[in-house]
């Protein structure tokens, strides 16, 4: 009898030991597919001079499209990716999404020209753009309740840590291969997930529960989100918000190196601003369930409110428009860094009256974010006047605008 217990509490600790290594790899690959989306926005950021350089762009603003372009092929891909897993399986929807991902990626590492790169950055953001979605989704097929929560708790960690590397390696690439090299390096890491995927996740949808892909549907959903009041205006506020968002990272090579003249010290002072998203992320996460979804996000648009029309008067009147470096890092971790808790509280907001809808919903609302958000980064960064206080301006627009928005949810 003590032999077999013996041996049941060892074959336990065998079976916790390769439990525990299966839930690593796991998370490890959902993350990698996850943060695939920041990790190619942020890498290419510490290569946006040499970019404007080597194709001697007329307009400095120009290279910001580097980073938009990419945001408007995630907009479509936030469409399609979705309703394909559903009805292909998740791993075909992957390994679509990969292929896409790297000819866009490989499109713009051979870019003679500026429009070929933008071209081939659409293609990228079309090929991963939905990767995040397909990965919560097989969460949702290999686990619920706290062990979901706890895997999606971990992958975001591992998230965060990857979107804290990437300027780092972006600056090291570019200063040792050049900037089309970011883009291979991109395509090689891609191929390397690819692999992996393949190797180490088993399809997780079953056959009884793939949905056949209807555009109608699609459409009528995505028209459904237009028209509901408390959708629409979610997904304005959103939009509103993800455009201050992506003016700040479209223009963050500019003021970083630019302005404040950062070379090698770039990754690290735009690691700085972006060390608080996962604090931001915890905290929501802690202050929603005493707030409340619609009071915290109200209060989290009249910060941005107060904090960059603050920050924008500060700059003008005290600094002409230049702070020291430490005062706008500062700034920096305070006000962007909302953006974490935001687009989540917002997403959710817009989802509440969508029922059965929420998940081609989500997908829909994403979308419509992201291309008004493109629109909004495009004029905020067409303004950069060589200063911090048009992208200061942006954030405390976007808070107002929210607030207006969200005022008028009810009525």
């Amino acid at each position: 009898m003590t032999d077999r217990a013996s041996y049941a509490r060892t074959r336990a600790d065998v079976d916790a030991r390769a439990a525990l290594r299966t839930s690593f790899g796991f998370v490890a690959l959902m993350a990698s597919l996850g943060a695939r989306n920041a990790f190619a926005t942020d890498i290419v950021i510490p290569a946006l001079d040499e970019i404007d350089r080597d194709f001697a762009l007329s307009d400095p603003t120009l290279r910001q499209w580097t980073i938009y372009a990419f945001f408007l092929g995630m907009a479509v891909s936030q469409l399609i990716l979705g309703p394909v897993a559903d009805r292909y399986g998740r791993r075909r929807a992957v390994f679509a999404g990969l292929v896409v991902y790297l000819a866009g990626a490989a499109l713009s590492a051979a870019a003679g020209t500026f429009e070929w790169l933008l071209a081939g950055r659409v293609l990228q953001g079309m090929g991963s753009g939905g990767m995040r979605v397909i990965a919560n989704a097989i969460v949702r097929d290999r686990a619920q309740g706290p062990e979901m929560a706890r895997i999606l708790s971990l992958t975001n960690s591992v998230f965060v840590i990857m979107v804290l590397l990437a300027p780092f390696a972006g600056q090291w690439i570019t200063e040792a291969q050049g900037w089309p090299w970011v883009f291979a390096w991109l395509a090689i890491q891609g191929a390397l997930t690819g692999v992996w995927f393949a190797l180490a996740q088993p399809e997780t949808l079953r056959a009884a529960d793939r949905r056949d892909i209807r555009i109608g549907a699609v459409l009528r959903t995505l028209a459904g989100v237009v028209a509901d009041p408390t959708a629409r205006r979610a997904g304005l506020a959103l939009g509103a918000c993800f455009g201050a968002f992506g003016a700040y990272l479209g223009a963050a090579e500019q003021i970083f190196g630019g302005l404040y003249g950062l070379d090698e010290e770039l990754p690290w002072a735009f690691g700085a601003v972006s060390l608080l998203f996962g604090a931001a992320s915890l905290f929501n996460a802690w202050a929603v369930r005493r707030l409340g979804l619609e009071r915290l996000a109200r209060r989290g648009l009249a910060w941005w409110m107060i904090s960059g029309f603050g920050g924008a008067a500060a700059a003008h009147w005290l600094y002409d428009g230049v702070p020291p470096l430490l005062v706008y890092v500062g700034w920096g971790m305070v006000t962007i860094s909302g953006f974490a808790a935001l687009f989540g509280n917002l997403q959710a907001l817009a989802l509440e009256e969508m029922g059965d809808r929420a998940g081609s919903a989500a997908s829909a609302i994403a979308a419509f974010g992201t291309f008004c958000g493109v629109g909004v980064a495009a004029l905020v960064g067409a303004a950069y006047d060589g200063t911090v206080v048009p992208q200061a301006i942006s954030f405390g627009a976007a808070g107002l605008i929210g607030l207006i928005v969200l005022r008028r949810r009810r009525g």
